[in-house]
């Protein structure tokens, strides 16, 4: 794992606009095409808090999410073995 993805990490609360679900939940939405790169994006996140690690449909390969972004650099996906600290992802429909 990148020290500095670690070191880059920031939590605080779920935005409650957004939906919480958790990762199986969202893969499997993924997998069948019920969410896209053009619908949205969501945060890694445990029950309780989200991180600032962004992920897109995109970013799912073989039933898993490959790769992440950092909030502040979306546009630069990072290949992780990070997702295994998180349980849910707080997801934004455009």
């Amino acid at each position: 794992m990148k020290r500095d993805i670690v070191d880059s990490i920031e939590m605080e609360k779920p935005d409650e606009f957004y939906d919480l679900m958790t990762i199986q939940e969202w893969i499997d939405s993924v997998l069948c095409g019920g969410f896209i790169d053009y619908d949205g994006f969501g945060y890694l996140c445990t029950e309780d808090l989200r991180s600032n690690l962004r992920v897109k449909p995109s970013y799912v390969q073989l039933s898993k999410i490959k790769y992440v972004s950092i909030d502040f650099d979306p546009g630069q996906k990072i290949e992780q073995d990070i997702v295994e600290q998180f349980t849910h992802i707080d997801w934004c429909n455009r």
